[in-house]
């Protein structure tokens, strides 16, 4: 199985070539691709940030792991998002089947 920290390091690469792609086919495939790991990532439970009475308790190092690798992909969503609803106004044929 794959490392899913080490997954969501590609989200650099796919905002990077999505962003300054030389070519129209290679912006539109690296968005795509993103949206494909970030569905494979993503967990069946709800995200969130932690409030402020959750940072005041003590947590296990495995917890503070977890938390840190949900709010990093609560970011990559964040980042992802704005970019998907671009595509999907201006192609939303391309982008639709992915969603």
């Amino acid at each position: 199985s794959a490392d899913p920290n080490k997954e969501l390091e590609l989200f650099d690469v796919f905002f990077e070539l999505h962003a300054s792609g030389a070519e129209f086919r290679t912006r539109q495939l690296a968005l795509l691709s993103a949206v494909a790991v970030f569905k494979d990532l993503v967990p069946g439970y709800r995200i969130r940030e932690p409030t402020e009475v959750d940072k005041a308790m003590t947590r296990s190092k495995g917890v503070l792991t977890m938390e840190k690798y949900e709010l990093s992909l609560l970011a990559k969503y964040r980042r992802l998002l704005p970019a998907v609803e671009a595509a999907m106004k201006q192609y939303p044929k391309v982008v639709a089947p992915a969603l």
